[in-house]
């Protein structure tokens, strides 16, 4: 279970994705990408599960996920490149 202050630590980074000038519309380049919808599955299926409970758009969230792998090497090609 997270602490109290790594709970805060989370939100704050979410929700400073909310305040940049461009949003979601940085995170619409993963949304053709498999894991994009692998990520949304999951998330759906946690928050119905009661698993999880939203406090932050779910697209904000998953294409921020989504960023993360892209960036660790993960996610290898974008969408349209693949080889």
């Amino acid at each position: 279970m997270a602490s109290e202050s790594g709970r805060r630590a989370g939100n704050t980074r979410i929700n400073s994705i909310r305040g940049t000038k461009s949003g979601i519309s940085a995170y619409i380049r993963y949304q053709s990408e498999p894991a994009w919808r692998i990520i949304e599955r999951g998330i759906r299926d946690l928050v119905r599960n009661t698993d999880l409970e939203e406090r932050t758009p779910r697209q904000y969230v998953v294409g921020y996920l989504c960023k993360l792998l892209r960036e660790s090497g993960v996610l290898r090609t974008l969408p349209g490149k693949r080889k």
